[in-house]
């Protein structure tokens, strides 16, 4: 009996070291896809930079919310942006955060949309569903509370969308130190990578 409990052992550590070498073999592959993603500014579209509609779906009080959301108030875009902002309840505390922005931007064309509707199972979905009916803009940008953009989010998007054969843009994020969401998006971001890179590749690359 000792034998078959060691032999099992030995069985599955050997499984162990295998799923390791093929997650391992996996992650460098995805670093390697990832050669394309490169950031740069990219030339500016052809047709000139479309007006762009964000949307962006809250729920709740995180920390650093007013920055977060902020950073989009403050993008370089020539072109109309509309910023959509949605929750579903009346007393959210979110609520307050997008109206003391209103406020402090009165020249960004800001919109707050409360609306309890669901549209099945995810709230979150069902909060974008609600948001799309004030959406003025084709180009629809769509964007979690706890992202920090860079002034030129906008045209990287913009650019992107341009290449031929393109009509839909994601963009990889990172976690940032020091913040209560760091781990989430640090421990998602592994996950997210490969598959992303992965998937871009098989089509072809981030082009």
């Amino acid at each position: 009996m000792s034998d078959f409990f060691a032999k099992s052992a030995d069985y599955a550590s050997v499984a162990c070291y295998v799923a390791a070498l093929f997650g391992s073999a996996y992650a460098l592959f995805a670093i390697w896809a990832a050669r394309g993603f490169v950031r740069s500014s990219g030339a500016a579209p052809s047709g000139g930079y479309p007006p762009v509609t964000i949307l962006k779906p809250l729920h709740g009080v995180e920390p650093d919310l007013y920055s977060h959301l902020a950073t989009f108030c403050l993008q370089d875009y020539p072109s109309p942006v509309q910023i959509v902002f949605g929750v579903a309840d009346p007393a959210d505390p979110a609520a307050a955060i997008v109206r003391r922005l209103i406020a402090d931007f009165p020249n960004c064309d800001l919109a707050l949309v409360i609306n309890p509707r669901r549209h099945g199972a995810n709230a979150k979905v069902s909060n974008l569903i609600n948001m799309q009916n004030d959406a003025r803009h084709e180009v629809l940008v769509i964007a979690d509370s706890d992202i920090v953009v860079p002034r030129d989010y906008l045209k990287t998007i913009a650019a992107s969308l341009n290449k031929s054969g393109v009509g839909l843009v994601t963009c990889l994020y990172r976690g940032a130190a020091a913040l209560w969401r760091s781990s989430v998006g640090c421990n998602r971001s592994p996950t997210n990578w490969p598959t992303i890179t992965g998937w871009a590749w098989r089509r072809g690359g981030p082009d």
